[in-house]
């Protein structure tokens, strides 16, 4: 999924053009009712999916700082070295920056007209200039030092980055309800082989299968602050005492991700896979483990209609990781029995 085709064809045309009148893009965009005003004042697209915007309605630049800066503890850091993964129009850049203006950012991006899109719109914010004139170098095939643009499928992109190199992952791509390709194990993993010991991975998803696969990724996880919604962003550690992990995962999601099919992640072997064979592979998966007959079902764990021991173990888990190792070892054990 990505921003409604007609936006992207408007921005490419004016992209093309001899002198760019950033300020007439913008107009044109609201005129067609392609952008969209949030409740902080910041603009954000329509996507392909009727369902979703490019950004949460609470605000495109409050949602990065408090959902991906703030949480990351960039501000904290000497120097830190970012990811920004699905960068859009460069909120979350924007957002870090301002937190911390040594840090340097890897934007991943498939789209070079909405990183163009994000350096035309308005923003009173002390990082835009920077952010600007980096977006334009950019466009104009110049390097930036700081600022480093990626064009392109980022399953192709990170395996030429660095190992071990990044200290934080911003990682924003559409909801995995909607296109998963971003959030299987396979490329989980790989993107985990390039943070930084000390390293985190923010995203705003609370997906249980998402959640799953950073699990099967051997990431540590656990849950941050929930900002316009429900369900907290999820926060994916290389150490399991990074004080960053401030919340456990709830308990009937940590049930949900060991004991019940929903917990099946998503999966990618050769990272070159449609959305599409993505989402069939999992079904497939999850209609092998449902027939054999060992796993709970989504309906019996939220009623707490299970052996006590399950909920027992998960609560003297000394942590979300654990917690599901020991719940799967119960339910490895029940199926013998």
């Amino acid at each position: 999924m990505q921003a409604e085709q007609k936006a992207l064809q408007i921005i490419s045309a004016f992209m093309e053009s001899e002198i760019i009148d950033k300020s007439k893009l913008v107009t044109e965009l609201k005129k067609n009712d392609l952008l969209v005003k949030t409740d902080d004042g910041t603009y954000t697209l329509r996507s392909t999916s009727e369902s979703e915007l490019m950004h949460s309605r609470i605000g495109a630049l409050k949602e990065a700082f408090e959902k991906f800066a703030y949480p990351s503890g960039i501000a904290d850091r000497k120097k830190p070295k970012l990811l920004d993964l699905c960068s859009g129009m460069g909120y979350n850049s924007l957002a870090a920056l301002s937190c911390n203006d040594e840090t340097e950012i890897h934007l991943v991006e498939m789209s070079r007209e909405l990183l163009f899109l994000g350096s035309c719109l308005p923003l009173e914010i002390e990082s835009k200039e920077m952010y600007d004139r980096a977006v334009d170098g950019f466009i104009q095939n110049q390097l930036s030092g700081q600022l480093i643009f990626h064009c392109g499928d980022a399953r192709a992109i990170i395996p030429e980055l660095p190992e071990k190199y990044f200290d934080i992952v911003f990682h924003d791509g559409f909801s995995p309800s909607n296109d998963p390709v971003l959030y299987s194990v396979e490329f989980l993993s790989l993107l985990k082989s390039r943070i930084s010991r000390d390293g985190i991975l923010i995203s705003y998803s609370s997906s249980i299968p998402f959640r799953k696969a950073l699990y099967d990724a051997e990431f540590h996880i656990g849950e941050g602050p929930a900002i316009g919604r429900q369900r907290g962003i999820t926060i994916a550690a290389i150490r399991s005492d990074d004080k960053r992990l401030c919340s456990r995962i709830p308990l009937h999601d940590e049930m949900l991700m060991a004991l019940a099919t929903v917990g099946t992640p998503f999966r990618d072997p050769g990272l070159n896979s449609s959305a599409m064979e993505i989402f069939e592979r999992r079904n497939r998966e999850r209609e092998v483990l449902r027939n054999s007959g060992n796993y709970l079902t989504v309906k019996k764990i939220k009623n707490d209609k299970i052996d006590p021991s399950y909920k027992k173990t998960a609560l003297e888990a000394p942590d979300t990781r654990t917690a599901i190792g020991e719940l799967n070892k119960i339910l490895l054990t029940n199926t013998k029995m």
